[in-house]
């Protein structure tokens, strides 16, 4: 698909508003390996990358960073935007999912929310597509193959461009709300109110 500066511009400044579900994914990519970082969830006990539904306010960048600093405490330095979707759920409630992948971040203190996930692993390519995948990370990674930017190398000069990442503030909660997920408190990470270019430093 064609990553347009409209769609760039709605996930660096659009606003999650009452009424809509907007999801994220972020895939981590080992630079070195190529490994991907999964985990185990708690309710359904298949095998995902971080994400969950961004909250109301945030862009969709904002609630991928988000998610995965409550998820996995690793922190995003840049990102790709390399597709999305609309579907419909179950339920019957439509859904706009945004599609993120990075290869540069910082994982040196990941740690797992173990209300959603267990540890956190890292899996080739082949081994991960082999794996009982939650269904939005399976689809992720078909679409991150399909782009060009998962299982080769990632060329720079491609049309998808790097994300300016998001300075405003954006809370990392203390609860989980993921809606799959068990809802009991856990305490992650105590960077509520901080700027998000602070946690980078």
């Amino acid at each position: 698909m064609r990553i347009d500066r409209d769609l760039i511009q709605l996930v660096n400044t659009g606003k999650m508003t009452s009424g809509a579900n907007w999801g994220c994914g972020m895939i981590i990519v080992d630079p070195v390996t190529e490994k991907i970082l999964m985990a185990k969830r708690t309710d359904t006990h298949n095998y995902c990358t971080p994400g969950g539904k961004v909250e109301l306010g945030e862009s969709p960048l904002q609630g991928v960073v988000r998610e995965t600093l409550e998820e996995a405490n690793v922190k995003i330095n840049r990102a790709l935007i390399y597709d999305y979707e609309m579907h419909t759920a179950e339920n019957g409630k439509n859904w706009t999912s945004f599609m993120f992948i990075t290869r540069d971040y910082d994982a040196t203190q990941i740690a797992n929310q173990e209300s959603e996930v267990e540890e956190w692993k890292w899996y080739d390519l082949e081994e991960a597509l082999g794996m009982n995948l939650f269904p939005p990370t399976r689809k992720s990674l078909e679409r991150a193959i399909e782009a060009g930017v998962l299982g080769s190398e990632l060329d720079d000069n491609k049309f998808i461009p790097y994300l300016e990442m998001p300075t405003t503030a954006s809370e990392v909660r203390d609860t989980c709300h993921c809606a799959y997920s068990y809802e009991e408190p856990e305490r992650i990470f105590n960077t509520a109110g901080n700027n998000i270019a602070e946690l980078y430093h």
